[in-house]
């Protein structure tokens, strides 16, 4: 499997993965076993995909450092709006929801320059 084949699976592996806590935080009662089952299997994945992605991390650039950064600076004001519906009220299980995706960002700040290289995109 390619590289580009590999940014593109983790890609779309931490976008679901990202929707699970979401999801987990909004729905009333407790989340059933197989969300669960889902989201460790994700997570397995998604360590997995970065493992593979990190064969070509001797490409990884200055340029590809610095877009992934100027990327996470403009990421980083996503968690503001998490702010508001605190203030309002609504009953989410932020447990779940901030755990999940920290977790989350992180995979996404450490896999960032890995992923803009193996896209082979222009940077």
């Amino acid at each position: 499997m390619t590289l580009r084949r590999i940014s593109k699976l983790t890609s779309l592996l931490l976008t679901l993965s990202t929707l699970i806590p979401i999801w987990a935080a909004v729905t009333p009662g407790k989340p059933s076993i197989v969300v669960g089952i889902v989201d460790v299997a994700l997570a397995s994945l998604l360590f997995v995909s970065l493992l593979l992605l990190r064969r070509g991390r001797n490409a990884v650039t200055n340029q590809a450092r610095a877009r992934s950064y100027e990327t996470c600076r403009w990421l980083a004001v996503l968690p503001l709006f998490l702010f508001p519906i605190y203030l309002s009220g609504v009953p989410l299980k932020w447990d779940v929801l901030l755990i999940g995706l920290g977790w989350r960002s992180w995979y996404l700040v450490t896999a960032l320059p890995l992923l803009f290289v193996a896209s082979g995109r222009r940077i």
